[in-house]
């Protein structure tokens, strides 16, 4: 059931697929495409207003996680194109509405978890992965545009009802079967578009709603990495975060590597940016984290744990540089 999908029988065919380096902005700029535009991954990623932190803390395993992306960059991106978006959700995903948007040629989003896609050979839990529903068959399959994918791919409409109704503990205010029909949208000049999504995704970093999001969350981090020595699960907690920061679809170095991209194409439309310096002191910022990132992997390589106070001052760095950077932002 695993294997490639290439022949949808209903729905969109030709859909224009790409491969990309995170799930959600792979999505939308693969979306953008079908409605006629040629938005690079990094250029839909600044319009969701995509950078963020966000720190989770709980009793038990895992007691730590952090990503570091917004986590509504779909919502974001629509607001930046001022296009209404909604997402559906409930205890049952309606798989006949959705089925009618793909007979009408209307492509769909949803938040899957990657361990009940078929095409996927994981048993790890992995929730909120957006991907775009484009199509059918007759024999109970779905065909999903996904952005680890080199094509077009299927999975049973069992798996993909277990995907999409399937909640991360990370995430617990996320309900279930999240889906979203992506209707025709017209796609403003890009100059017109930029200044605004930057200077909302600096008010969301330094002026966050919640203390576990933004620069706080980063603060808090700094001060919570000295007391990891003390969890029971220290070395799974540090190398899970250095998957989320470095490899799980981030991009690298928490998406401040694909925000650093998108700072230096906006630069194009926006000289102000430029003159701020502000894609290379993101890309060194983004190489900060790159070290954080290898200093807690030497540490579980050691067994050391006392390489989380050199961690803690790592991160307080960190937190300064974006705090500078975020606060000039904000005034372009």
């Amino acid at each position: 059931m695993g294997e490639r999908g290439d022949q949808v029988q209903h729905g969109i065919a030709g859909f224009p697929h790409a491969q990309g380096v995170h799930c959600a902005s792979t999505s939308l700029a693969n979306l953008v495409r079908y409605y006629g535009g040629d938005w690079s991954e990094e250029m839909v990623f600044g319009l969701g207003a995509g950078i963020g932190a966000y720190l989770y803390q709980s009793a038990s395993f895992p007691n730590r996680a952090f990503i570091g992306r917004c986590p509504y960059l779909e919502e974001e991106f629509f607001r930046t194109l001022g296009v209404p978006f909604r997402w559906e959700s409930g205890p049952v995903l309606p798989w006949p509405k959705i089925r009618s948007c793909l007979d009408r040629g209307v492509p769909v989003i949803g938040l899957a978890d990657l361990r009940y896609l078929d095409y996927y050979d994981t048993v790890s839990l992995f929730g909120g992965h957006t991907l775009v529903l484009i199509g059918y068959d007759d024999d109970g399959n779905v065909y999903v545009s996904d952005m680890n994918e080199p094509s077009i791919q299927r999975t049973s409409l069992a798996g993909l009802r277990r995907a999409l109704g399937s909640v991360s503990p990370l995430t617990p205010g996320f309900p279930p079967n999240q889906w979203a029909a992506v209707e025709p949208f017209a796609l403003p000049a890009l100059e017109h578009l930029i200044l605004p999504a930057i200077r909302r995704n600096a008010e969301a970093m330094l002026h966050p709603p919640q203390p576990f999001l933004g620069l706080p969350a980063l603060r808090q981090l700094a001060a919570d990495f000295r007391r990891w020595p003390e969890l029971s699960d220290w070395r799974r907690l540090a190398l899970m975060f250095y998957e989320f920061v470095e490899k799980r679809g981030s991009g690298g170095a928490a998406f401040r590597r694909l925000y650093s991209q998108f700072l230096q194409e906006a630069e194009t439309y926006v000289p102000a940016i430029g003159r701020l310096e502000a894609s290379a002191r993101m890309h060194e910022i983004a190489e900060r984290w790159k070290y954080l990132c290898q200093t807690l992997m030497d540490g579980c390589r050691d067994r050391n744990p006392g390489v989380f106070s050199k961690a803690a001052k790592v991160m307080e760095e960190i937190a300064e540089a974006e705090s500078s950077l975020f606060e000039q932002l904000l005034t372009l």
